[in-house]
């Protein structure tokens, strides 16, 4: 009887304990699903936040980094600008061009003649680090420049990716276009204390409302664009073209008489939406003005170029002569540095091409203006011009969805590629 009992007991037991198992095994799971489902419409709604916020953290996290040990392990050569307000990791992001726009927050525009002179460089993004100094307490230039820079990063890595996904309505491409981005060898000037952050953000920003439509907030972000680089007032351009898309003109219908006769109804009817696009200009007006009311010369963002030593040769003319000089004396750091900007002005063409045919002739042509622009006087700093050519970007975020061997290739070699740019930047040597 003993035996029988202990084994109705063994048996409740065990019952029981299988019953409370089956319990908590059950909600267990109905917790996981809960908070998987709740996740994945987190996910859902708020993804144009959370994959930028992600890419932003470990691609910064990579960047400050490398960035970090390049300078603890690698001699510096002695004798370089140095901020005085700036902590020393600060003060990595603040090399070369840099201090050009810390001497405009510190002390304004000059004007030398024949020599370089700081009003070579636009307002906007000085202007917004002096705003942010002030509120700091006055002192605080180059945390300033950084904060500036790296919050115009992620705002660009957002706009980035919701104008990828508008085009292809792909997540995964929106996401590989931002992290391509993120980790592009020459991404690490998009934390320092230049202009490349901002102008990407606003330059994106613009084909985005332009694409929705939103024909003011277009206006707006490119005056924005004008006033941060001279190239930006090619905006005005890709805005009026998508306009003229809109209103079913392209160069594909340019020999039809309807495509002429929608666009004669477009400006009857839509005329306001032209004189807001014009306004465009404003930006690069704006510093025009004020260099002639200060400096009696209001194109001297142009003038000064030539303290550069910049010649208008045309790009494949200074391709050919840059070849030149590397095939005679080599691969020096110098030449290396030649080479690197010539890749990137060759692979930017093709990606330029790329998106006219993927995403039409708008995209296409604003990406051969911002490499060739620059490159009819010289193939220096080329390599950032293509970090803000975002058009790139999108094309290489469909291809890498679409070749998984190629977005291993893009991963690997970009991602090394940026490490040593990154240590050869805070080592005062010449990148772009």
């Amino acid at each position: 009887m003993i035996e029988t009992s202990e084994k109705k007991n063994l048996a409740t037991l065990f019952e029981k304990t299988r019953q409370f198992w089956a319990l908590l095994t059950n909600r267990v799971q109905k917790t996981v699903d809960f908070l998987s489902g709740h996740w994945r419409d987190l996910v859902e709604k708020y993804d144009f936040i959370i994959y930028p916020l992600a890419v932003f953290f470990f691609s910064r996290l990579l960047v400050f980094g490398v960035a970090h040990i390049g300078n603890v392990y690698f001699p510096t050569d002695p004798g370089h600008w140095m901020p005085s307000d700036a902590h020393p990791f600060l003060s990595l992001w603040a090399r070369w061009d840099s201090q050009w726009y810390n001497w405009i927050v510190d002390q304004g525009y000059w004007l030398r003649p024949g020599a370089m002179s700081n009003v070579a460089f636009f307002p906007l993004y000085p202007l917004t680090v002096s705003f942010l100094n002030s509120f700091l307490g006055g002192e605080k230039i180059i945390l300033s420049g950084f904060l500036v820079s790296n919050g115009a990063f992620f705002g660009a890595l957002i706009y980035l990716y919701l104008l990828t996904k508008l085009e292809f309505e792909n997540r995964n491409v929106a996401y590989r276009a931002i992290f391509y981005l993120s980790i592009f060898p020459s991404s690490f000037y998009l934390s320092a204390m230049y202009t490349e952050s901002m102008f990407l953000l606003f330059s994106v920003g613009t084909l985005y409302y332009a694409r929705q439509q939103q024909w003011a907030w277009a206006t707006l972000m490119g005056i924005m664009t004008s006033a941060t680089r001279i190239i930006g007032v090619i905006t005005w351009g890709l805005v009026m073209w998508e306009w003229l898309r809109v209103h079913g003109w392209t160069l594909a219908t340019i020999h039809k008489p309807k495509a002429w006769k929608n666009l004669g109804k477009g400006i009857q009817k839509d005329w306001a939406q032209l004189i807001l696009i014009a306004m465009i200009p404003l930006g690069i007006l704006s510093y025009m003005a004020f260099l002639y009311q200060n400096f009696n010369d209001p194109v001297a963002f142009f003038t000064a170029q030539a303290a550069w030593n910049r010649e208008n040769i045309g790009p494949w003319a200074v391709v050919y002569r840059d070849l030149k000089v590397i095939f005679a004396n080599g691969l020096n750091q110098s030449n290396t540095s030649l080479l690197i900007n010539i890749v990137s002005l060759i692979g930017g063409t093709v990606l330029g091409i790329a998106a006219w045919k993927r995403l039409g002739a708008g995209y296409g042509i604003y990406v051969l203006l911002s490499l060739m622009v620059p490159a009819a006087s010289s193939s220096i700093s080329l390599i950032r011009f293509t970090l803000v050519c975002f058009p790139v970007f999108i094309i290489l975020g469909d291809w890498g969805t679409k070749n998984k061997t190629l977005d291993h290739v893009l991963t690997a070699g970009f991602s090394v590629l940026l490490g040593v740019l990154t240590a050869i930047y805070v080592n005062w040597i010449f990148v772009a």
